[in-house]
């Protein structure tokens, strides 16, 4: 089992009158995630916002935690095909 456990969370921004929602992808320890968050964590979402950047937490309730496979970072791609 991998060390950490992946989740893309998804929160209801609320501001200025806009009602668009907000996706960030979080990766927490699996010897950090209870149990029984883990089985159901939707019923544990306000366990799993501890979890999220303060500038996400902040916007808002969370609507949605989907497990994923992983968070891949890679480098942003030219738009210009003779730029490497």
């Amino acid at each position: 089992m991998s060390e950490y456990t992946c989740y893309l969370f998804t929160v209801y921004y609320s501001a200025n009158g806009y009602s668009p929602l907000l996706r960030c992808a979080v990766k927490i320890k699996t010897a950090e995630i209870l149990e029984s968050a883990e089985m159901d964590p939707m019923e544990s979402s306000e366990y799993f916002a501890q979890f999220l950047p303060e500038h996400v937490r902040s916007c808002g309730p969370i609507v949605a935690i989907d497990r994923i496979f992983e968070i891949s970072i890679q480098p942003p791609q030219s738009l210009n095909p003779s730029i490497p």
